[in-house]
């Protein structure tokens, strides 16, 4: 057993799925997107400070101190778009879209914040990693993210640009091994060669996000969310 290291670089592709308010992927006719029309996507962890406690001594010197250990309370995450996309919003903050005569999804309208959970997958680049089981990809999943809002756009001479952010992962989530195949799972036999599965070990309840790489390409970007089918 060895240890990889490895460098993410260019965000190729993103996913979100839609997740119920227990953190399990839902299937639905339009409950997944995935998309390559965003600038960034960032993720910032959030820490509880460990309380202090300490005592002097009559002389002023301190006679004991300790600090108990910092916890993550969750990771925020941010997606800056380079356009509007209606579903993305839609699955995201749960706003309502805006049709055209054909009921093709043209927009969307904004009011009151709906609550809405929702997970995102992203994949990188790696460069300078040898192909020997395929090509590889930087693989980031947050499982289960509560809210956000869509913070100020400005119209100009020049691309909008329009952010959603304020998102909030959860512990607890019920994603387990996913509702994709985005890990190589080993054959039947050993004879077998690997083929694309889901996750080869599960999100467990503690756990607000995985990093790891993955061989298992990212699937084909597009603007319309599809059905998410849970087998």
């Amino acid at each position: 057993m060895t240890t990889t290291c490895w460098n993410p670089v260019r965000a190729r592709t993103s996913r979100l799925t839609k997740v119920s308010p227990c953190g399990e992927a839902v299937a639905g006719a339009k409950n997944s997107l995935a998309f390559d029309g965003f600038v960034t996507v960032e993720f910032s962890p959030e820490y509880e400070d460990g309380q202090e406690s300490s005592q002097k001594k009559a002389n002023g010197e301190l006679a004991w101190i300790t600090k108990d250990d910092d916890q993550l309370k969750w990771v925020t995450v941010a997606i800056e778009f380079t356009g509007v996309n209606p579903d993305a919003v839609n699955l995201i903050l749960g706003q309502p879209t805006v049709l055209d005569h054909l009921g093709n999804a043209v927009g969307f309208r904004l009011g009151q914040v709906v609550p809405s959970d929702w997970a995102i997958e992203t994949w990188t680049d790696i460069p300078g990693m040898a192909c020997a089981a395929g090509k590889p990809y930087g693989y980031f999943l947050a499982p289960w993210l509560h809210g956000g809002k869509l913070t100020a756009w400005t119209l100009e001479n020049g691309g909008a640009k329009f952010k959603i952010e304020g998102a909030r992962t959860q512990a607890g989530s019920l994603w387990g091994k996913g509702p994709y195949d985005v890990d190589l799972n080993a054959g039947a036999t050993e004879a077998d060669p690997p083929v694309a599965g889901k996750l080869l070990t599960p999100i467990g309840g503690g756990q607000h996000v995985d990093m790891h790489i993955t061989f298992v390409a990212p699937p084909q970007a597009a603007c319309a969310a599809t059905a998410l089918v849970i087998a």
